[in-house]
């Protein structure tokens, strides 16, 4: 891995079918789901495009102001997580357009079936996330939890900072609507504190 920017593909990330079952609310692990699951994982083996760009910035904390280096903001919620930090690292995930297509495709003719592509796309983007993150503790002592615009009382609007700091755009893709939304839906960023680098 190569920091402070990097822009990774994941080709490996296989669905997990209970975590399919969480995302659809299915917490009993119901087994007659089994079928439209595998059904599913294998409908969208070819659409899956799990990819990852980061960036690792400086990191400055005065009181609730939070200064990135590529931009500020006032976040009590966010400073508490990242105390203890020097830098950040910034990142964008995505499973990728495919899914969203394929969820629109499905959304009238067989609900259930866009609810299953839409939680293997969670399931997807969320595995692609937990890599990219173990990845980064071979590298460096990591703080607390990946935080990202809209949890607690970090604006979602943040997510422009973010967009341009890392012109997620142009390495993976997925694009800001101006209701700050991202497209494709099954995408993330997150901030995530460095306390120092592994020797």
């Amino acid at each position: 891995m190569i920091l402070p920017f990097c822009v990774k593909k994941y080709d490996d990330i296989k669905p997990d079918p209970l975590m399919i079952k969480r995302y659809m609310r299915d917490r009993a692990g119901n087994p007659a789901m089994d079928p439209l699951i595998e059904e599913c994982i294998g409908e969208c083996a070819g659409l899956l495009d799990c990819r990852i760009c980061a960036y690792i910035t400086p990191l400055n904390i005065d009181g609730d102001k939070v200064d990135l280096g590529f931009a500020s903001v006032k976040s009590r919620d966010l400073a508490d997580n990242l105390a203890g930090c020097r830098n950040t690292v910034i990142f964008a995930a995505t499973a990728g357009l495919g899914i969203d297509r394929l969820v629109k495709r499905y959304s009238d003719i067989s609900p259930l079936k866009a609810l299953c592509i839409d939680a293997l796309g969670s399931d997807s983007v969320e595995q692609t996330c937990d890599r990219f993150n173990e990845e980064l503790g071979k590298k460096y002592i990591l703080g607390n939890m990946r935080f990202s615009p809209g949890y607690g009382d970090l604006p979602i609007s943040f997510q422009k900072a973010i967009f341009l700091a890392l012109e997620i755009g142009k390495y993976t893709g997925v694009h800001l609507t101006d209701g700050v939304q991202m497209v494709p839906s099954k995408s993330v960023t997150a901030i995530l504190g460095v306390k120092d680098e592994i020797s």
